[in-house]
């Protein structure tokens, strides 16, 4: 190929040689932990960030309950519906006559949970699905509920134990304001910097 031939060609398929646009910069970049090491945060600012934000350091209710599921969702069979709600029946009762829970839950469980007895750990209230929640949240500890239905089929739960409403005191909740009151002070003072640092150049 000849370069009269490669140039008349070349003038055809030039835009498929296009390079991006490039730039070249400078920058001054000015961090929040950069900026953050330079702030102190005294007892005083904890104590009065800690007062004033109580609510935030509130931790609620937790449940620890296992269970037992025989799967039967919306798109099954009235058929289905009816074989597990009977065989969840049967399962409650031998849970309420005192046979062991979890190895009721290895036994007849369909639940990925089933190999650790159904345990679902604890849990606040709204986590689960609505019927699920509102049968946990009405149980006392050591019981087993009645056939619960929900979207992913028939449970029967046992509440393990409760874990009341408490606040996360201060000493806890420390290392986690020092955070917070660090980082919306170096907003401020990076803000300061940059725009000084702005002026000057």
């Amino acid at each position: 190929i000849d370069d009269a031939a490669l140039a008349s060609w070349f003038e055809t398929a030039k835009d498929g040689y296009k390079t991006d646009p490039q730039l070249k910069i400078k920058y001054l970049a000015i961090s929040f932990a950069e900026v953050g090491n330079k702030v102190i945060i005294d007892q005083p600012k904890i104590e009065e960030y800690y007062n004033s934000n109580i609510k935030t350091f509130r931790v609620p209710e937790q449940r620890h309950a296992r269970h037992i599921l025989l799967q039967a969702g919306e798109n099954d069979s009235a058929e289905v519906h009816k074989e597990k709600a009977a065989k969840a029946a049967t399962v409650q009762k031998l849970a309420k006559d005192g046979s062991d829970f979890i190895s009721l839950a290895k036994q007849y469980s369909e639940d990925a949970g089933k190999n650790n007895g159904g345990d679902l750990g604890f849990f606040t209230a709204g986590q689960m699905v609505p019927a699920f929640d509102q049968a946990v949240f009405a149980m006392q500890p050591g019981t087993v509920s009645e056939v619960v239905k929900t979207q992913f089929g028939y449970h029967i739960i046992l509440l393990e134990e409760i874990k009341p409403a408490t606040t996360k005191p201060l000493a806890e909740a420390t290392k986690q304001i020092i955070a917070t009151l660090l980082r919306k002070e170096a907003e401020s003072l990076v803000f300061h910097v940059a725009n000084t640092a702005y002026e000057a150049i």
